[in-house]
């Protein structure tokens, strides 16, 4: 049984208000004189007024009570629950982070909640589901106290998303006769009008680090020596005492909050790995930089703020950063245009450029002195290995990636073409300025079908993306230029030199070695593709798990702050320290406790209920009532 306007009980205040009443009547008295004169003497006096006087046992008094509860009654409008109703209810859990700030309170919420829900019909088919539709469904069946034990399991981690598609899928899956709950802890942008929601968050102070930077002031190196350079180790990690580190810590909150930080050396020896607590006070809104330095012959560093109510923010694992480097050779004479591509590929960041080499390289074992970019990290030592990017005139074999470009005509014959160079919608071209770029006329490059133009003149392509498979199976890419970038003004165009850096940081993401890097949690860590191997990320927790029990995923970084590393089959890829940087889900000036369903839950009720068949009756006993007290009035 329900009531479907449930305020109408408060018409029951009726029945104490009846009782005063009956409590202030005075009873009447009579007086009996033998003659009219006698009356005035006998007329009796008021001294102030009514009184409270004992409750008399009158049949009024009951039939006044009977109406009130009878009118209470028809005002709330009973309804009965059929037998046969059944009603569908999908509740959608917000998997944001800021979730687990709440987490305590989750179980008693929804319990008291979806409880009234679960009276509406005599079965209720119960779905609960995670705003992010990547994840899995948490319950399906028709028990409720089962669905409240899943609970448990519920780990929030997702940054900060729009739960519209999910609401849309529950929709979708509970049909338009069901209903759609959406349980989260702050009132979201935008919400289906048919979706119900429950919030259970509450303002909490709170401050944590919210962003990360890295930087290495290592000075530049030039090499002319004849003498062989050693070229990269790639699992040696690199040892620069002056690579530092800066971190944002931010209060959201509108009061001041004051916390402890410290710093953490894992790798130190025992003993020295905390550092002395510092006090930290930061105003409402303020965001303060902390930085040090990595010590010499370590690579990791945590930083600690007391835990509070939200501890993901407050501690941030530091990785020393080890880019992935690419070796590149220039084949070409002695010329002009040798020199334009070394000054380009030198001012290249993560590139490292041999200084002897010529037109005349045949084999990729040679060993020569190796130009570094400014700020890069010295090599060390190991075997000649082969170059990543062979700089080359077109027509020239090359069994790796290259640039190539067309070596026709001499700088001091060729005529420059007036014509505009068009850019196409490419990433290595986009957002560049081209008008001021002069070539001649460019040579015919045969398009293929897996070519891609980036660069047009005249109705031809000047710059063009080509795919190319080698005997072995490995795909390389070659960048081809229409035109000799030494009789051009390409040495005084920004756009050529920014076209360079997009094609060899391609180049660089999608070598396969061994890298180190900090990351945000979840943020894709953009792999070389396809895997040779099945990739296993591990952390210092899951290490010793087999890969089959993993629960991470190897495409992005971990869920949680952690240090963590990723293997391709025995190939150690990457090294890495995650954290959690979404400013947005940290902010808990919004979080507020509210109930929109009330509405949802009379409309549901409706379907799933009858109305009471005895109203007729009870509004004609109401009527026998009244006029029955009428007549009994005194």
């Amino acid at each position: 049984m329900h009531f479907s306007n449930p305020s109408a009980l408060y018409a029951l205040l009726a029945l104490p208000a009846i009782l005063l009443i009956h409590f202030l009547q005075e009873r009447s008295r009579r007086v009996r004189v033998s003659t009219l004169f006698l009356l005035e003497h006998a007329a009796p006096i008021s001294v102030g007024g009514a009184r409270i006087e004992r409750l008399r046992n009158s049949l009024p008094l009951w039939l006044q009570l009977l109406a009130a509860l009878i009118v209470t009654w028809l005002l709330a409008e009973p309804r009965w629950t059929r037998q046969d109703s059944r009603q569908s209810i999908a509740v959608v859990l917000d998997a944001s982070i800021s979730m687990s700030a709440f987490q305590e309170n989750l179980e008693p919420t929804l319990s008291k909640a979806l409880a009234p829900w679960s009276r509406a019909a005599t079965t209720t088919d119960w779905l609960l589901t995670l705003s992010d539709t990547r994840l899995p469904t948490l319950y399906k069946g028709t028990d409720l106290s089962a669905l409240l034990d899943t609970l448990q399991s519920f780990s929030p981690s997702q940054g900060t998303h729009d739960p519209t598609n999910a609401l849309l899928l529950a929709r979708s899956l509970v049909k338009a006769t069901g209903t759609v709950l959406f349980i989260t802890d702050h009132r979201p942008a935008t919400l289906p009008s048919d979706t119900g929601l429950i919030a259970l968050g509450t303002p909490i102070p709170n401050i944590g680090f919210a962003g990360l930077t890295t930087t290495s002031s290592s000075s530049s190196s030039s090499s002319s020596s004849s003498s062989p350079s050693p070229l990269p180790n790639p699992q040696s990690a690199i040892r620069n005492p002056q690579s530092s580190y800066s971190a944002l810590v931010r209060n959201p909150s509108p009061t001041p909050q004051t916390r402890e930080w410290w710093t953490e050396l894992p790798q130190a020896p025992p003993g020295s790995q905390l550092t002395a607590k510092q006090s930290l006070t930061l105003a409402p809104g303020q965001s303060l930089t902390l930085s040090g330095t990595f010590p010499p012959n370590l690579d990791q560093v945590i930083l600690h703020l007391t835990p509070d109510a939200f501890p993901i923010d407050d501690i941030l694992p530091i990785r020393r950063p080890q880019p992935r480097r690419l070796l590149a050779e220039i084949r070409l004479p002695s010329g002009p245009t040798r020199q334009l591509f070394t000054t380009l590929l030198t001012s290249l960041e993560n590139l490292d450029l041999p200084t002897n080499s010529s037109s005349s390289s045949s084999s990729s074992s040679s060993s020569t002195p190796v130009e570094r970019a400014a700020g890069s990290p010295p090599i060390s030592g190991g075997e000649a290995a082969p170059p990543d990017l062979l700089i080359t005139e077109l027509g020239e074999s090359v069994p790796t990636h290259a640039i190539q470009f067309t070596a026709a005509g001499t700088g001091s014959t060729t005529a420059l073409d007036p014509a505009p160079v068009v850019a196409d919608n490419h990433p290595f071209t986009r957002d560049l300025d081209w008008a001021s770029l002069l070539t001649p006329t460019p040579a015919d490059l045969t398009l293929a079908d897996t070519d891609q133009p980036l660069l047009w003149k005249g109705g031809k392509p000047l710059a063009l993306l080509r795919q190319d498979t080698q005997d072995d199976g490995t795909r390389t890419q070659r960048l081809l230029l229409a035109w000799n970038p030494a009789e051009s003004s390409a040495a005084r165009n920004p756009a050529i030199l920014i076209l360079l850096h997009r094609f060899t940081e391609h180049l660089r993401t999608q070598k396969r070695a061994f890298h180190a890097d900090n990351f945000e949690t979840h943020q894709p860590l953009h792999l070389p593709s396809p895997p040779k191997s099945p990739r296993t990320l591990t952390t210092p927790k899951s290490s010793s798990s087999s890969s089959s029990s993993s629960p991470l995923s190897p495409n992005t970084a971990p869920p949680l702050p952690a240090f963590f590393d990723l293997h391709e089959g025995d190939t150690h890829l990457l090294s890495a320290a995650a954290h959690f940087g979404d400013t947005r889900e940290s902010d808990f000036t919004k979080s507020e406790t509210l109930d929109e369903t009330t509405a949802l839950r009379r409309q549901s009720t409706l379907k799933q209920t009858e109305a009471d068949p005895l109203t007729p009756l009870y509004l004609l006993a109401l009527i026998s009532i009244l006029l029955l007290s009428w007549t009994r009035t005194p």
